[in-house]
């Protein structure tokens, strides 16, 4: 067993090389990658902010009872409050106002909110009839359709009044669209869904509102998705842990499936919310396309994992999530690269609106940080690890001297052995060092970041170099 030790930890010492350079390598392309990141995030954030982030980093790594840094509030309106926001500011428009009806009971902001209700419902009632099986459909599907029928009748009434240039589009619905089987198939024609043609002709205030009721939207089902993606990763890891090699009907898969399920509906909600955007405010420069991009399937996935390889199964990819999470994350920290559904949002190109995008620039710089250091600790580890060596074959010199060996025996042959093997441990520890210095020479290892001044060049190669003669 000794031996077996010996051997595994002297392996463990020739493999240094190797594993350094390929260490020193990767350190430096993720050091140059995280800190074009880091720059990225940088881009419209003014000199000063960043200072004051940065002295909000300093000051919590040297006293945890500073705020923390890396906390994850929620930023910006969510949709309720754009509602109640539009709700008072007509209110107010309809105190200043001497042309108000007192007997009307539908306004702009309430017309609007109905259609978004009446939108969400008729998405629902597409999902249970696609999900339905052939026949007979059950009574709540009937229920659901007969409600959402009465809902529809009362919104067109309506849009005749808010919308009026959607009368011409009504009167051209097919016949197929009156059939109460057809009913989830009627389109709404809000404003973000009208032709281009009709859509010049809308109210520029409704168009307005329901911009700003589909930012609310958008932002609210992102907060929505986070939640549930949060709860996945949870879920994966505790039947990963506690749940492994059993049945795919059980308790834990149905619970993941429904989970599943949700954050597919809010990732189409939030597309849908996208989609509009675009319709209603086409413009490269808007406020909003800071905030929101294009929601790709790669996109959805926990704050702590990283993309990972496309799987032949769902089991196989639950597996690999699982243990992507229990192991703290599909890369360390160092190597991860957030979903942009985590981060927050420049306004305008300039000074960031919100908690999120300093969390996210905070914990860029404390990756760009750990590389950074990692090719500091890894050339500074190389250096002393040559130093080591040029010791070691030193100290197996002094160790064949005359005068070292002939305190241990009188014996000449002894002594010739023992100064023999002396000579050849220095001599391995000398070529080891070479080899060493060959596979490292071409790492350019950067004097500024070391704390004693190191360079391949700095060392002579032959100095520990011994003639056969002394062997």
């Amino acid at each position: 067993m000794d031996d077996k030790f010996g051997h595994w930890n002297w392996l463990k010492l020739v493999r240094l090389g190797t594993l350094l350079a390929k260490k020193y390598t990767n350190a430096l392309v993720q050091s140059a990658t995280h800190a074009d990141e880091f720059d990225a995030l940088c881009v419209g954030v003014s000199p000063d902010t960043v200072n004051l982030w940065t002295e909000r980093i300093l000051n919590w790594e040297g006293d945890r009872s500073q705020p923390n840094p890396y906390f994850n509030p929620s930023s910006g309106p969510s949709e309720l409050e754009i509602r109640h926001r539009l709700t008072l500011e007509e209110e107010k428009d309809d105190t200043s106002s001497t042309a108000v009806d007192p007997s009307d009971d539908f306004t702009e902001t309430k017309y609007l909110l109905y259609g978004l209700d009446l939108e969400q419902r008729q998405y629902k009632l597409q999902s249970v009839l696609a999900s339905a099986t052939s026949g007979l459909l059950p009574t709540s599907i009937v229920e659901l359709r007969t409600t959402f029928r009465r809902r529809l009748v009362k919104f067109h009434q309506l849009q005749t009044q808010y919308q009026p240039e959607t009368i011409p589009l009504l009167a051209r619905l097919p016949s197929t669209c009156q059939d109460p089987d057809s009913v989830h198939e009627i389109p709404l024609f809000l404003p973000s869904s009208l032709p281009p043609e009709a859509l010049r002709k809308c109210s520029q205030q409704l168009i307005s509102m329901e911009k700003e009721l589909r930012i609310g939207q958008c932002r609210d089902s992102l907060v929505q998705l986070r939640t549930k993606l949060t709860a996945q990763a949870r879920l994966l890891k505790h039947k990963f842990v506690h749940i492994r090699h059993q049945g795919l009907n059980t308790r834990s898969h149905g619970l993941l499936k429904r989970n599943s399920t949700k954050i597919e509906a809010i990732a189409a909600r939030y597309s849908h919310g996208f989609a509009t955007l675009e319709v209603l405010d086409s413009s490269n420069g808007s406020e909003w396309r800071s905030e929101f991009k294009e929601l790709r399937k790669q996109d959805i996935r926990c704050f702590s994992e990283a993309e990972l390889p496309s799987a032949p199964t769902q089991e196989r990819a639950e597996v690999l999530r699982a243990r992507v999470l229990l192991n703290g994350g599909a890369a360390p920290e160092g190597n991860r690269m957030v979903s942009w559904i985590w981060r927050g949002s420049l306004k305008g190109g300039s000074e960031y609106q919100g908690e999120e995008f300093r969390l996210e620039w905070s914990k860029a710089y404390a990756r760009r940080s750990r590389w950074n250091e990692e090719v500091m600790l890894l050339a500074e580890e190389m250096r002393r690890i040559l130093e080591s060596l040029k010791w070691k074959s030193k100290n197996w010199l002094q160790k064949g001297d005359d005068q070292v060996i002939s305190l241990l025996t009188t014996c000449p042959f002894q002594l010739e052995g023992l100064r023999a093997y002396a000579h050849r441990q220095a001599h391995v520890f000398s070529n080891l060092l070479n080899h060493f210095l060959g596979i490292w020479t071409g790492l350019e290892l950067p004097r500024k970041h070391l704390s004693e001044p190191f360079h391949p060049a700095d060392l002579s190669l032959d100095v520990m170099e011994l003639d056969g003669d002394d062997i």
